[in-house]
């Protein structure tokens, strides 16, 4: 995935870039930022859920929730991860996610995170870093998101009030301003 991320600010003739990611995600792009540090400005993550910060607790939440259907599942982290929305929109969500995000998909992603060790990558990163953390987000709570900027040397924890694990949908503006405010700055 490294790899695919400087072919394509290659191929946008990017010299520099500022790397967004969220959740899982994150891993990579914490990698990208340790192992190329001549090509980020900065690092944006959102919600990162990065090993060993999270623990087999929402593996297990994962699976238990699956067990019981997809759409008892989404429509789960629907109403955890945006209770700050109506129920009629929870249920949209949940719904627009039902045959485009498969079971097999979420169990791998977080079984997954187990394996990806992110610590000694993290200590290595130099550029800015904004870690955003959805006050309200039951899946990756804030003191995750707080250990993972604390580690970073340059980073910098912003938590969303009232977001949850869907802060880029709930709190888009929020969210924006403060990847713009370091990308402004880098």
């Amino acid at each position: 995935m490294s790899t695919d991320a400087i072919e394509l600010a290659d191929s946008l003739g990017l010299e520099r870039v500022v790397a967004l990611a969220g959740y899982d995600g994150a891993h990579q792009a914490v990698r990208f930022a340790a192992e190329r540090p001549n090509r980020m400005s900065g690092l944006a993550l959102i919600g990162p859920l990065l090993a060993p910060v999270a623990d087999r607790a929402m593996q297990v939440m994962w699976e238990r929730l699956i067990a019981r259907g997809m759409p008892y599942a989404l429509r789960s982290v629907a109403d955890l991860g945006m209770a700050n929305l109506p129920e009629d929109e929870r249920t949209r969500w949940a719904q627009s996610l039902e045959g485009h995000v498969g079971a097999d998909v979420l169990l791998a992603m977080w079984r997954s995170t187990d394996l990806a060790e992110s610590r000694p990558f993290l200590d290595r990163v130099r550029c800015p870093a904004v870690v955003l953390a959805g006050e309200l987000n039951l899946a990756i709570p804030v003191q995750w998101a707080a250990r993972v900027a604390e580690r970073l040397p340059q980073g910098r924890l912003v938590e969303v009030k009232g977001a949850g694990v869907a802060m880029g949908l709930t709190h888009a503006a929020q969210a924006r301003e403060a990847i713009l405010e370091l990308a402004r700055a880098a």
